[in-house]
């Protein structure tokens, strides 16, 4: 497929190089992810406020430590409420 950019294999044959596309596209998703471009709204998903305490309740039920650190960094990120619904942005 072209991954390799440096070594190619004997037994394979690139037909396209998409290494280098993939390196790009993951600097531009690190470059908006640390700029706070990426997510916004519109790659968000909502939920009313009784659906997440729901959805909370049911994923502390696990007693994951991971799972309660997540819900420590969504709580300490900047939330927006909009009619009832909760919508979790990057801060």
């Amino acid at each position: 497929m072209g991954l390799f950019d440096r070594f190619v294999p004997k037994f394979c044959k690139q037909y396209l190089q998409v290494g280098t596309q993939i390196e790009e596209s993951l600097q531009a998703y690190v470059r908006e992810v640390s700029g706070g471009q990426f997510p916004t709204c519109e790659h968000s998903f909502k939920m009313s406020t009784k659906e997440y305490d729901e959805f909370k309740e049911s994923a502390l039920a696990l007693k994951n430590p991971s799972v309660d650190s997540a819900f420590v960094q969504v709580q300490s990120k900047k939330t927006k409420k909009t009619t009832g619904d909760l919508a979790v942005q990057q801060a």
